[in-house]
């Protein structure tokens, strides 16, 4: 699809009639009939080699089993003699030609990914925000329909539109890269942030689904629809203050916070991206001085192993991981001084603490109603999502 698109782009819209609107709509259209038509063809092929591929594996395991043990403590052999020559060279390089770098390219990766999630953010809330002000004029069974539909939005032509192109912004801004550090996979790149923004808005939508689903049972009237409503959609956005109303009871949820969710998927995004750009610039630069040393080591792999144990192979892991320790320290340093909206750690620590003490209330809250411990007042684990108008 990706080669596709700039042959349709140069020969179907100029073809389009009518005005302006029904021909994006158009165009639309038939883009998203040509998605399905290559996917289709595409999950079919996959599926072909998925098939082909899992023989292959079976026959693979057959073949290594036997040997395993053996092959294993010779590719630890390998590593050993490789690293003598590779490990000085390689951490040398990555101090000098890929650390100093770092963080320019980290802010010019994460920049257009924040720009997006901030319109998915704002996206979102339009599209909520929309609903609770139908709440008034708005049959509860519509309202019901609204909210467990929800989640089509996010594949209706045109309306991830505004965040998608915030990661146009990758072709003008990573331009360099290709120049200077021979990356030429700014394409994937701009579809792989895409594809998040697009994970974000879908896990902000069943997050609020959830959440309405369990707490809307409850309301009795417009006005308490409406604030429950607020207070779902405060819960998605943002992290709840410790001392929330007690009247409406966050720890029968799942812990959801957007600002948290999308931090962390930024620093996923940056880490692979990082390693993606600056991996092959190092492997080209350690080509004179170490990988052409490596057909020497070739002599220490065994004739019946050659088709499974491959130097070149291992003397790659040695300096990805070489690479992976420099950009996962970065990432580290970025997020301890909150640079880049990268949250640090620790913060992660103090949120999965407080998503336990919430998993654990939840199960004493479910005891309780099973044994009876609530005097006669446990409510059914079967509810409506929206009662009836009274």
């Amino acid at each position: 699809m990706e080669d596709l698109l700039p042959v349709l782009q140069s020969q179907v819209p100029p073809d389009l009639k009518g005005s302006e609107s029904r021909k994006k709509q158009t165009w639309c259209q038939f883009l998203e009939e040509v998605y399905t038509l290559v996917l289709s063809q595409v999950s079919s092929e996959f599926l072909d080699f998925q098939s082909k591929n899992e023989k292959l594996h079976i026959e693979l395991e057959k073949k290594i089993r036997p040997d395993l043990d053996q092959m294993l403590n010779l590719k630890d052999q390998i590593s050993r003699k490789l690293q003598v020559v590779v490990q000085s060279p390689a951490e040398c390089c990555c101090h000098q030609g890929v650390e100093p770098d770092l963080d320019c390219v980290m802010e010019e990766l994460i920049r257009p990914i924040s720009f997006g999630f901030d319109m998915v953010r704002l996206l979102f809330i339009d599209r909520i925000d929309e609903m609770i002000r139908n709440v008034q004029v708005l049959p509860s069974t519509i309202l019901k329909e609204e909210v467990l539909t929800l989640g089509e939005m996010t594949w209706k032509p045109g309306f991830m539109e505004p965040c998608y192109v915030k990661a146009n912004l990758y072709k003008d801004s990573l331009q360099g890269l290709k120049e200077r550090f021979g990356f030429h996979g700014v394409a994937s790149l701009i579809l792989s942030a895409q594809n998040l923004m697009q994970q974000l808005m879908q896990n902000s939508v069943h997050t609020f689904q959830q959440l309405s689903e369990q707490h809307l049972s409850s309301a009795t009237n417009h006005s308490q629809i409406t604030q429950t409503l607020e207070k779902v959609k405060a819960r998605v956005l943002k992290f709840p203050d410790c001392c929330a109303d007690s009247s409406f009871n966050w720890a029968v949820v799942g812990f959801q916070k957007f600002d948290y969710d999308s931090s962390s998927t930024r620093k996923e995004f940056a880490q692979e991206w990082l390693v993606q750009i600056f991996f092959p610039f190092l492997l080209k630069n350690l080509e004179p001085r170490c990988k052409l040393e490596l057909p020497k080591y070739e002599n220490y792999v065994f004739a019946d192993f050659s088709g499974i144990i491959n130097v070149e192979n291992i003397y790659e892991e040695m300096v990805l991981a070489i690479l992976q320790q420099a950009v996962s320290k970065a990432l580290k340093e970025a997020s301890s001084q909150n640079r880049h909206n990268l949250y640090s750690d620790s913060f992660s620590c103090v949120l999965d603490s407080v998503d336990n003490l919430l998993q654990q209330e939840r199960s004493q809250e479910h005891s309780e109603i099973r044994t009876g411990a609530l005097g006669g007042n446990a409510t059914s684990d079967t509810m409506t999502l929206i009662p009836s108008s009274q």
